[in-house]
């Protein structure tokens, strides 16, 4: 065992028993809001009755009590202007972290204490409280709870649960029936860039659901958001550091019996397809980069012309310079597979309340059809009096896609006081689809020919995104509250060595020998061609948010916005034609 492979053995071995020799004392924890608003509560007093432990809410509406012996209790929380309440039955045990979200009452007039037995509270839902907030804008909203139960894989399928939105293409979100154009997304309150070139919206299924806290869509404006949508607005929140201890590990696989070590349509793979990003194989051939950087033409010459001149020689190097491989081939394909990671806590130090999170989660996938068909159909003659369509074209469908996706999640919160909040996040994803396509038939226009059509592709798509946020409630000015944002995001797509290759075949004779010819007509067919994309397009936005408490559940909001995007996209192509004395870079 090499050192490196020895030091990442023994830091899980750690993370490992770090978790597993957890204190013999429990804790209890939850968020506390105002009933009728939604709205989390600072410095709430929560106490457990009799004993002299308790802690205050932070900015959050967070708390913990640590230490906590195992046995039952009466948990109160009480809080200027609001009906105290006294939770009883609250059970605790060993090493186990007691969930008690709990909302109070506005006290209108003078009430006694309010009695809640703990069996009421404590349900799997009480999450749910944290998203219940006032909002002006008619929204939807689905957290993390949900996305584990239903199984969903990305961002995506999310929406689907969503009343109002649906998915085309298992990317684009279409809200109350509007294109994808009238959509935005957002991550943490700050939109994301496209990395589609014809298409204004994120691809919403490079975001994995497990690095997810919680999906809100606004179908109405706001003051305080951009004003850039018509159909919806999707904010996709990352999750926040653990209230406990948690280190987690998941593994997952999936058998199918029409796919999985079943052959199918791929071409040849690179050393590194299985991280979700190309090793290089498919870049432009260096010797074709050279000629374009230098300034140099690829020179067409005609039959016959210019033989052994340097033009000649030029051209022979570029056509060499690509492999040969223009059709997919029959390969084996594996059974779909994943796994996560994930790992977090919190910890109070003598200069505030430190919490971290960290998540991993990768998948790979295999979508697969040999028994596709497509047609393409004419109508001939008078609609009065033809009863049937003429085929044009008539072609069988076979297709293979590899995806490879994985994301990460890196989350550090910082709390100094109560009244104060910061976060930094990073959140990267990267995803790889290589995919073969074989289409044969027939076509009117070569009516004793078999048309065949190959396509070999592959396709990379990531998103890195950096945030820095804040969040300060300042008592002294009338419980004053700031929020500011500052992020960096960057969407990038490539697409390598894309490959199209028509042609057909003809059965014949030769010398009283059955055979099969293989022709490209220029008539007919476009020559075999090699495309190379990418786009990158970069966001910068800052955010500042400032909330004025005016009366009760009242309050007047300002704010600055800042927002920028560069986008840059290159595009390549290389045809051979003029009966395959030239290339041509398009």
């Amino acid at each position: 065992m090499n050192k490196k492979t020895f030091n990442l053995v023994l830091i899980f071995a750690l993370l490992l028993t770090s978790n597993l020799l957890a204190q013999s004392s429990g804790k209890i924890s939850g968020t506390v809001v105002d009933s009728e608003t939604g709205e989390t509560l600072i410095g709430v007093n929560v106490v457990i009755d009799g004993t002299i432990k308790g802690t205050a809410t932070d900015i959050d509406g967070r708390y913990t009590i640590r230490n906590v012996e195992a046995g039952t209790y009466t948990v109160v929380v009480s809080y200027l202007s609001f009906s105290t309440q006294r939770i009883t039955g609250v059970v605790v045990e060993e090493g186990e972290t007691v969930t008690l979200d709990i909302a109070l009452q506005p006290e209108s007039e003078l009430l006694d204490e309010i009695v809640v037995t703990a069996d009421v509270v404590l349900n799997n839902e009480a999450g749910l409280l944290r998203q219940r907030q006032k909002s002006i804008a008619f929204s939807d909203a689905i957290s993390a709870e949900s996305i584990s139960k239903s199984g969903i894989g990305d961002a995506a399928g999310v929406l689907k649960k969503v009343v109002g939105a649906s998915v085309v293409g298992g990317k684009y979100v279409y809200v109350r029936g509007l294109g994808e154009r009238y959509s935005s997304t957002h991550m943490n309150g700050i939109e994301l860039p496209t990395a589609d070139p014809d298409k204004k919206a994120f691809q919403l299924d490079l975001i994995p659901s497990s690095l997810i806290e919680n999906v809100v869509t606004l179908k109405t404006f706001t003051p305080d958001k951009p004003g850039n949508f018509s159909g919806g607005l999707v904010d996709v929140t990352t999750k926040d550091f653990p209230e406990e201890r948690t280190f987690e590990f998941s593994v997952s696989s999936a058998y199918n019996s029409q796919i999985s070590f079943q052959d199918g349509l791929l071409g040849e793979r690179s050393s590194s397809e299985w991280l979700g990003f190309d090793d290089g194989q498919r870049d432009v051939p260096e010797f074709l980069q050279e000629l374009s950087d230098a300034g140099t033409d690829i020179p067409i010459l005609s039959s016959g012309d210019n033989i052994g001149s340097e033009e000649s020689r030029l051209l022979n190097a570029a056509s060499k310079a690509f492999n040969n491989e223009m059709v997919p081939v029959n390969t084996s394909l594996p059974m779909d597979y994943g796994f996560g990671l994930s790992f977090g806590d919190q910890s109070e130090t003598g200069i505030g309340k430190l919490g971290y999170s960290v998540s991993l989660t990768y998948s790979r996938s295999i979508d697969n059809y040999d028994n596709g068909s497509i047609g393409r159909y004419l109508l001939v003659g008078e609609t009065a009096t033809t009863e049937e369509l003429s085929a044009e074209r008539l072609y069988a469908d076979t297709r293979t896609d590899d995806n490879v996706d994985w994301g990460s999640l890196i989350n550090l919160a910082y709390i100094p006081h109560n009244n104060h909040k910061f976060n930094f996040t990073y959140f990267k994803t990267q995803s790889g689809t290589h995919s073969g396509r074989l289409v044969t038939g027939f076509w009117d226009e070569a009516p004793t020919a078999n048309q065949i059509s190959n396509v070999l592709s592959y396709q990379e798509r990531s998103l890195d995104a950096l945030f820095l946020t804040g969040k300060s409630v300042f008592a002294s000015v009338n419980d004053l509250k700031v929020e500011w944002k500052l992020s960096q995001t960057k969407n990038a797509l490539e697409t390598p060595d894309l490959r199209y290759f028509l042609l057909q075949s003809e059965d014949s004779q030769i010398s009283g020998v059955d055979t099969t010819l293989y022709s490209n007509p220029s008539s007919l067919y476009p020559r075999p061609s090699r495309f190379f994309r990418d786009l990158d397009e970069t966001g910068n936005s800052a955010i500042l948010d400032v909330t004025v408490p005016i009366f009760k559940n009242s309050s007047f909001k300002t704010g600055l916005f800042y927002d920028s995007k560069e986008r840059d996209f290159n595009e390549s192509r290389y045809d051979i034609f003029e009966d395959a004395f030239g290339i041509r870079d398009a």
